[in-house]
């Protein structure tokens, strides 16, 4: 393993990215906003439960840390290291090479030096694929509402709902059927 960290990850490692994520605030909802909060659990990864969207969330929810099994002293050791190339993650971590490629990337696209401001980088807010692919994240209530509306006259959306579904053909009764 090589010695390419320069520093040991604190005691409480997740305690510092709870104050560098939400800096001079109190922790709040990443999906809505509000800070109106309920902590779920205080083992191994703390889990809040936001009290207005009722969305469970960590500290590394829409982050780029997000749905990642490293831990966060791995991300803090990643953060601080000076080669960040592939292999030395490889080797740094203990994981595959695809796993310390995509480390890599994510800790180069900071464009951060080496250090905390860099780990802090890494847990800012950043989902770009909300923004791209869920526009009604961005709508006001009163866009909500006409879009809610539409849906629900036309039936869902759907090719064969609402409005646009195939009605039933019923056969007119003749006299050969008697």
């Amino acid at each position: 393993m090589s010695d390419a960290v320069l520093t040991a990850p604190p005691v409480d490692i997740e305690a510092l990215s709870i104050s560098l994520r939400w800096p001079n605030t109190k922790v709040s909802c990443p999906h809505c906003g509000e800070s109106r909060v309920s902590q779920q659990s205080a083992g191994a990864r703390r889990c809040w439960r936001c009290k207005q969207c009722r969305r469970s969330f960590t500290v590394t929810t829409g982050t780029k840390l997000h749905a990642s099994k490293l831990t966060l002293n791995d991300w803090w050791n990643a953060a601080h290291t000076e080669d960040d190339s592939a292999a030395s993650m490889a080797a740094l971590l203990g994981t595959s090479r695809v796993t310390a490629r995509r480390v890599s990337r994510i800790v180069r696209s900071c464009g951060l030096p080496v250090g905390e401001r860099r780990f802090a980088a890494l847990l800012q807010k950043s989902d770009p694929y909300q923004e791209t692919t869920k526009p009604w994240l961005q709508w006001s209530e009163a866009q909500r509402r006409v879009f809610t509306a539409v849906r629900s006259y036309i039936g869902g959306g759907g090719q064969r709902s609402g409005r646009y579904r195939k009605r039933p053909t019923y056969r007119r009764a003749t006299l050969a059927d008697a």
